[in-house]
């Protein structure tokens, strides 16, 4: 019984160290740079930039005029978020990135049409 205890303990202080060790190396990138998240967003992330899972993603914006929300591959190129998608409006959201393909678009007046939208790979 302590053996079994003492491996429990021993994954969970592992799991911690992960834990730990994803958030104090991300960084965070201010979408769109000085401009913000806004339409035709096309020369933004800037060639080279490396990311990586745990990374954040701010994106600043007028809430009366833009959103964000997180869709996938389909989402990203029509330009439509599913029904279950949640819709972030603060002007102010940070968004975690995933291991893979992230799609970002906004979904008001027609902007994502406009080149409101990004696609992120992280490794």
């Amino acid at each position: 019984m302590a053996l079994g205890r003492a491996i429990l303990f021993s994954i969970i202080v592992l799991w911690g160290l992960v834990l730990y060790r994803q958030t104090a190396l991300a960084e965070e990138f201010l979408v769109g740079g000085p401009e913000g998240w806004a339409e035709n967003i096309i020369n933004w992330p800037p060639n080279g930039t490396t990311f990586h899972a745990g990374d954040v993603l701010e994106f600043v914006y007028d809430p009366r005029e833009y959103n964000v929300v997180v869709v996938d591959k389909h989402g990203y190129e029509t330009c439509k978020a599913p029904i279950s998608a949640f819709e972030n409006n603060s002007g102010n959201d940070q968004l975690y990135l995933e291991k893979g393909a992230n799609y970002f678009i906004c979904t008001k007046r027609g902007c994502c049409e406009k080149n409101m939208k990004i696609v992120i790979i992280a490794e």
